[in-house]
């Protein structure tokens, strides 16, 4: 249950949600842009992923 409080999980979902809103409302977005979203999302849940890892062995 942890995990769907997490602070990665929402980010994710808040990501997947703004790209879905974003093709319903009639906002385009090209691939490039939906790509750097998405770049800067995967670097960011790596990032803490790895600090929760660093956290969680000390």
């Amino acid at each position: 249950m942890d995990r769907f409080c997490s602070r990665k999980f929402a980010v994710a979902m808040i990501t997947v949600l703004s790209i879905v809103l974003a093709n319903f409302t009639g906002i385009e977005l090209s691939d490039a842009e939906i790509a750097s979203l998405a770049g800067v999302v995967m670097t960011y849940l790596g990032g803490q992923s790895y600090v929760d890892g660093k956290n969680s062995a000390a």
